[in-house]
């Protein structure tokens, strides 16, 4: 009896409906196969795509419109230097092969890049930077490595032209170029001579600085307090040339060590040069917060 009455329930209750949306949906999932990627939206498959390196995106684009539409939309980082080193199993030799005219014309076909990598050692590459920097308008970081074998005309070039969009400048310490806090505003990272990181009167370019690579010199310990000023700094590299004495390396080294807790950002500290590595020093700088690497004369700690 009791069975009866339920049937008889079960009868009664209402069949449950999708709502319109989630039966549209349904039947435009049933019309692709289950091996198909346009049966995901292309919310979806664009997030899958852009974990692709930039590279390998080029040459899946004629799988279908779909991959061809959205392949090159998730990228929005060009590393030039990267690239070329992965091609061609570089290890520090320039690459004279590439055309960089039609290098430059597939790399204008990505519609969303902010940031720019590039090491540029010779006009053509020059000129592939002119042509990424004038085709992409919203970049948020430009980092420039000028090679030592650049003429320095066109340093000079690229400083004064382009100078207030770049965020990262690697030059060599012999470059007679001069940068200035009006020619390079924009400037957070700086790997260069340690005169061309301050101004006629001896005051550091920025206050915003996030990484800094330099060589020591007599003078150092008279700006350290200008260095540990630089609340932003996460990484710091110095390296002594032989023409400096220990006599005052040493001295700056343990000063660094014992107030770099200033810097509460700091979480990559390298000193190249030969030192020894005193308990003083370490304790210093064992007591950063957020250091993650700390190298003193090859030592790692």
């Amino acid at each position: 009896m009791d069975q009866v009455e339920d049937n008889e329930c079960q009868q009664l209750r209402p069949t449950p409906t999708l709502p319109p949306i989630c039966m549209n949906m349904t039947q435009e999932v049933h019309k692709y196969s289950k091996d198909s990627f346009n049966r995901f939206g292309d919310d979806l498959c664009g997030l899958l795509l852009s974990y692709l390196p930039l590279k390998e995106s080029f040459g899946v684009k004629c799988v279908s419109k779909q991959w061809q539409r959205l392949v090159l939309v998730g990228h929005n980082t060009v590393d030039v230097i990267g690239w070329m080193q992965s091609v061609n199993g570089l290890n520090g030799q320039l690459v004279q092969h590439i055309n960089y005219h039609a290098l430059g014309s597939v790399l204008k076909k990505c519609p969303n890049m902010t940031t720019i990598r590039i090491e540029i050692h010779s006009p053509e590459t020059f000129t592939l930077f002119e042509t990424l920097v004038n085709a992409f308008k919203h970049l948020t970081a430009i980092e420039v490595h000028f090679h030592f074998s650049l003429d320095d005309q066109i340093v000079n070039t690229i400083i004064a032209k382009y100078g207030h969009r770049l965020t990262s400048i690697d030059m060599p310490y012999y470059k007679t170029s001069t940068l200035t806090s009006h020619t390079v505003p924009k400037l957070t990272q700086l790997s260069t001579h340690h005169l061309k990181m301050f101004n006629e009167s001896n005051h550091l370019l920025h206050k915003n600085f996030t990484r800094i690579e330099c060589h020591f010199f007599k003078l150092m310990d008279k700006v350290l307090p200008q260095i540990l000023s630089l609340k932003s700094l996460r990484e710091l590299r110095m390296a002594k040339v032989f023409q400096e004495s220990n006599d005052s390396f040493i001295p700056f080294v343990k000063e660094l060590a014992t107030h770099c807790k200033q810097l509460v950002k700091l979480d990559r500290l390298r000193i190249r040069a030969k030192v020894e590595i005193t308990r003083g020093i370490k304790e210093s700088v064992n007591r950063l917060p957020k250091l993650i690497e700390c190298r003193i004369n090859n030592s790692v700690f």
